[in-house]
């Protein structure tokens, strides 16, 4: 690969990396106008446990009632592995998201969080005229080493959290601990960590 070849895919890596950074602002400030018209494509897919939401204007009535009982949110996003394939791209991090919810919010601005997730995040996303946008944002619980999925870091979940609660229902990748999951397939993001 050429020196200009490198920097075009650092420079590209880069953006991608900026958009989900931009996602996790939009969501933590409740502006989800601006979240749906910068960084999803204009029929873009969002599953964030409960199934999947087709399309800006559904995905921001889903983020409405998903958020109307959060007082404060911080996404707080990690391990971020990116492969670039022309204009497309899959991404896939790990978040840990502290919420606040209105139930409890005359305890102050000083009191903890209400309960914490630890989880992943699989996007598929394409270059448009506009810049880089999600096509595909998945949420997904951390691979596991046995048939149960770990979503919930510490807290109490809320019932109407229903995203979460379906998450917490699916089964996690499997991991073996030689790159495969269950059934000795590859794991999709083994070959971007090693190479192999």
């Amino acid at each position: 690969m050429s020196l200009e070849e490198s920097v075009r895919q650092l420079v590209e890596r880069q953006a991608v990396v900026d958009l989900l950074h931009r996602w996790c602002y939009l969501v933590d400030s409740f502006q989800l106008r601006r979240l749906v018209e910068e960084t999803y494509a204009e029929d873009g897919f969002d599953d964030h446990g409960g199934g999947p939401v087709v399309g800006r204007k559904a995905i921001q009535e889903w983020y409405a009632g998903s958020t109307a009982n959060v007082a404060a949110i911080a996404h707080n996003i990690a391990n971020v592995i990116v492969e670039l394939d022309g204009d497309h791209a899959t991404m896939r991090s790990n978040v840990i998201s502290w919420t606040w919810t209105m139930a409890n919010v005359d305890a102050g601005p000083l009191r903890p969080a209400d309960y914490a997730l630890s989880i992943s995040y699989h996007d598929e996303l394409t270059k448009y005229e506009e810049g880089w946008r999600f096509d595909e944002k998945t949420l997904v619980s951390n691979t596991a080493r046995v048939d149960q999925a770990h979503v919930l870091a510490l807290g109490a979940l809320p019932k109407t959290q229903s995203g979460p609660q379906g998450l917490a229902r699916r089964s996690p990748p499997l991991a073996t601990g030689d790159g495969t999951v269950e059934g000795g397939r590859p794991h999709p993001w083994y070959r971007a960590v090693v190479g192999g």
